[in-house]
């Protein structure tokens, strides 16, 4: 699918200090579950090992691997920066669905620190889930004895019992 038309179901953040925008989808996917499967037999990682039995850079690429759909390298003038970002952006546009190919590619393209702004950038393009307002939290639960909505529908439930015909 084209990388461009991912980005309308994905989240954008800049990384190596602005000189590149990563877009990754927010949300656990099945493609992210196909990712965690394929890495987990690559790096022979049990189920629930990931951070025990793997490393860091591991664990990111099988983050990207289920949720980057796009890189885009912007206006920098500093050489460093422009290797990095060509590194990332290599990666991500010669990644074809060989888990062994795309972490070869992983290693050979990305720099410790790139990893690491990676893994940062996977965090804050997750879905953000609205906070609990502090004065909800303060107020006890209601009591289902007493609350006038113990039905759902606003009114108190009658005591009457039906009679059957």
């Amino acid at each position: 699918m084209n990388s461009k038309k991912l980005r309308a179901i994905a989240n954008s953040c800049k990384i190596l200090d602005g000189a590149v925008t990563v877009w990754m989808i927010p949300i656990v996917t099945l493609r992210h579950n196909i990712a965690v499967t394929k890495a987990q037999e690559l790096f022979s990682v049990p189920d629930g090992g990931w951070g025990k039995k793997s490393t860091d850079a591991q664990l990111t690429f099988c983050l990207l691997e289920g949720s980057l759909v796009d890189v885009e390298i912007n206006e920098t003038d500093d050489d460093l920066l422009v290797q990095e970002a060509i590194g990332v952006k290599t990666y991500h546009d010669n990644r074809n669905g060989d888990m062994a190919h795309n972490w070869d590619l992983f290693v050979t393209c990305l720099t410790s620190d790139t990893v690491y702004e990676l893994s940062d950038a996977y965090t804050e393009t997750r879905r953000k889930i609205p906070k609990i307002e502090a004065e909800i939290l303060k107020e006890p639960p209601p009591d289902i004895q007493t609350d006038p909505k113990e039905t759902g529908s606003g009114r108190k439930r009658g005591k009457k019992k039906s009679v059957s015909t």
